[in-house]
């Protein structure tokens, strides 16, 4: 006998007609996130809002490397590389005082690829090579990077684009409020209005790299 399919499963197959194997996979996954949640409220003191936003952050790296961003965006609805809270700790509360043993919604988990770590440059680090080649005190350095950071900052809340010549465009995109699908459960969820910045690198930068 054939399970009936739900309407998450429903969901994705119509998103990936021509990726019935892929689908699959994507429903064990789920189903491994589902009991992985059974075990966490079976403790006696329930995960916090964090813990659970953590947890789901990992399912949707977990599904994303799983059917890849584009699918990824088509099943769920929202890019993988978003970031937002899928549990809100103000209604959690709520729920606990009302219930013993709230009914978790969401839980993710995900095997995490480790990008090897490379020091990173700060703009102290910036303001003492320009202060050495520029023959200024690396105070006022600091303070020419300091300001062009925070002048930048104020073009890109007006909605302008910065286009620094030989580095690229800075710009601020917005996507507006939309529905999408809860990684761990399939579940439809409103995803609210966002608002990201954007980087087009210079053809000069790229030749550079």
């Amino acid at each position: 006998m054939i399970a009936e399919q739900d309407e998450f499963e429903r969901h994705a197959r119509a998103k990936l007609p021509k990726e019935p194997g892929l689908v699959n996979r994507l429903l064990v996954l789920r189903k491994e996130i589902q009991q992985e949640g059974e075990k966490a409220w079976s403790k006696s003191r329930p995960p916090s809002a964090e813990i659970l936003n953590a947890s789901n952050r990992r399912m949707i790296d977990r599904a994303a490397a799983l059917l890849g961003p584009d699918n990824f965006e088509r099943v769920f609805g929202f890019s993988p590389t978003e970031k937002f809270n899928l549990v809100d700790a103000r209604v959690m509360k709520a729920e606990t005082r009302t219930a013993k043993k709230p009914v978790q919604k969401l839980t993710v988990s995900r095997v995490v690829h480790r990008v090897p770590t490379t020091s990173a440059v700060t703009l102290k680090h910036l303001a003492a090579a320009l202060a050495d080649e520029q023959e200024l005190s690396k105070r006022q350095a600091e303070a020419i990077l300091n300001t062009m950071v925070a002048r930048i900052t104020k073009h890109l809340k007006k909605g302008e684009r910065v286009r620094i010549v030989g580095l690229g465009v800075l710009q601020v995109r917005k996507r507006a409020a939309r529905m999408g699908r809860n990684p761990g459960t399939g579940e439809a969820i409103r995803i609210k209005a966002t608002k990201k910045v954007a980087f087009r690198p210079a053809k000069d930068l790229k030749d550079a790299i």
